[in-house]
């Protein structure tokens, strides 16, 4: 009877740390894909940051460099601004 304890402990045992196992690998795994949706997001968030800038930069300077003129407008913008 000893013995079959024993055996039904080490299997009991066993059964847990593969069960163990296998919720690490999974956690590790969610976690990767986590990380992945995040760098996803964050990237995204830089290319309309960039377009934005790049527009802007270039309205500006063609508001400076007066290239641009619709009757006046512009310039009475222009004068707004230092």
């Amino acid at each position: 009877m000893a013995k079959s304890k024993k055996k039904k402990d080490k299997v009991e045992k066993v059964t847990v740390k593969a069960d163990a196992k296998s919720s690490k690998k999974s956690a590790k795994a969610e976690l990767v894909d986590a990380r992945a949706n995040l760098a996803l997001a964050k990237s995204q968030k830089r290319k309309w940051l960039v377009i934005l800038i790049v527009v802007l930069l270039g309205a500006y300077f063609a508001l400076k460099s007066g290239g641009i003129n619709f009757g006046g407008i512009i310039d009475k913008v222009k004068g707004l601004a230092p």
